[in-house]
């Protein structure tokens, strides 16, 4: 199967307005039903792929279960530091078109190298407004 990006960078950005801790200082956790249900436009298979990929690169804490090969249910619990960083370079839709556009040219794309290219952009632009100053 092959990871969806566009699906990564929506599951992130959910989950991020999604798990909090609430006034009572539980944790809250979304379902991947919940995730689902959110983000109709992907495939259920697409949504639970990139859940468990998510979690294999440690960009966020989740647990699936299945039985007989089956999906039975699946939660998050969490996006790691590490997710907070990734999201925090592709958060903004312009950098993230821009930063496919870039890796378009390559013609490979990879979480790391996502990353990458997207703090590579993010860095030009402080650079050129830090010159401006």
């Amino acid at each position: 199967m092959k990871l969806n990006y566009e699906c990564i960078r929506s599951v992130l950005l959910e989950l991020e307005n999604r798990i909090n801790i609430n006034d009572d200082l539980q944790r809250v956790y979304i379902s991947v039903d919940e995730l689902f249900t959110a983000l109709p436009r992907y495939e259920s298979k697409d949504i639970l792929y990139t859940v468990e990929k998510l979690s294999e690169a440690g960009y966020i804490n989740a647990s699936v279960r299945y039985a007989s090969g089956m999906y039975v249910e699946g939660t998050v619990s969490g996006i790691t530091y590490r997710g907070h960083e990734f999201i925090e370079t592709i958060r903004d839709s312009r950098a993230w078109t821009n930063t496919k556009k870039a890796l378009s040219k390559l013609g490979t794309m990879t979480l790391p190298l996502i990353a990458q290219a997207a703090e590579g952009l993010a860095k030009n632009a402080l650079d050129s407004i830090l010159s401006s100053l």
